[in-house]
């Protein structure tokens, strides 16, 4: 009789710790197991705390977003939400694409590029040719949503600028200045090539002109307007801003660089070897991308 006791004492404690535990997390989906835990004892109990754990490690575990759940066709994709403050290890995209594990290289890829895929295109592009199928799919769909961003922004700017025609508005020189940027952003970022690129070069070239006309200087516009000259083939406007940025920014390495640029496509070359000779004599403090092109023509400056 005293051993019954005790082990309906035991039963009681475990009926009531079952009940404290099912109402303490009413999340949880149980099914009615308490009858069966008074009912059978022993057995009763140890069917619900196994069903108890089962529902609270299902309820646990994340959900692993796969590639499959971009949509290639519409350009959307489901973002990831990603703690802000939370530690991430970078991994440079190149690397990613060289893990040999796949599941690996798709997690890592998606942490890289969550957040700023704008600034991995160029790598975009060479996964885009991956034998992963899933990496492709997802550098595709990426490159989509990126290029719809920048062409709705594009039209945003010109229905603001159409706005201001029609109701005679001063031209607004910072709304033209941050769409001749942002464009010329769109045009480096090597989402277009080919006709529509220099169909979108001339409409910058077109609006570094207006800019121009409207009497403001032109600042760190020049070099935009220098650049898009150059890849214009236009030579003569090239050359005529040039100057101007050469009497404004005086031994600047930026200036230096687009006069080699400009040598080089004029096959000047005496004139990039005086320009290098000019840089030493003068002792010219050159980044390293400007210590990389003196190297490779041939005119090397000592680090």
């Amino acid at each position: 009789m005293f051993i019954l006791i005790i082990l309906l004492i035991v039963h009681v404690i475990i009926c009531i710790l079952a009940w404290l535990a099912k109402r303490g997390d009413d999340s949880l989906v149980l099914e009615n197991l308490m009858p069966i835990v008074i009912a059978v004892p022993f057995f009763g109990a140890l069917a619900f705390a196994l069903r108890y754990r089962m529902v609270k490690k299902a309820k646990a575990k994340r959900r692993e977003i796969g590639l499959e759940d971009f949509n290639v066709i519409t350009g959307h994709y489901k973002r990831i939400e990603v703690d802000d403050n939370a530690d991430v290890e970078v991994v440079p995209l190149e690397e990613a694409l060289a893990v040999n594990d796949s599941k690996t290289r798709h997690s890592l890829m998606l942490n890289i590029l969550h957040g700023s895929p704008e600034e991995h295109i160029d790598m975009l592009q060479k996964a885009r040719n991956s034998n992963d199928t899933e990496v492709t799919h997802y550098a595709t769909t990426m490159m989509m949503e990126i290029l719809t961003d920048y062409e709705t922004n594009l039209q945003n700017y010109e229905k603001r600028r159409s706005e201001e025609k029609e109701y005679g508005d001063e031209t607004d020189k910072n709304l033209l200045k941050e769409y001749i940027e942002y464009l010329n952003r769109f045009i480096e970022s090597g989402l277009v090539s080919g006709a529509i690129e220099r169909e979108y070069r001339q409409r910058l070239a077109s609006l570094c002109e207006e800019y121009e006309q409207s009497g403001e200087s032109m600042g760190r516009l020049i070099f935009i307007s220098i650049r898009n000259y150059l890849q214009l083939g236009d030579n003569d406007n090239a050359r005529v801003h040039l100057q101007r940025a050469a009497e404004e920014y005086r031994n600047d390495e930026r200036v230096l660089l687009l006069y080699g640029q400009y040598f080089d496509g004029m096959h000047d070359y005496a004139s990039i070897h005086n320009m290098i000779t000019y840089i030493d004599e003068n002792d010219i403090y050159l980044s390293r991308e400007g210590r990389e092109w003196i190297e490779f023509w041939g005119g090397a400056r000592p680090v």
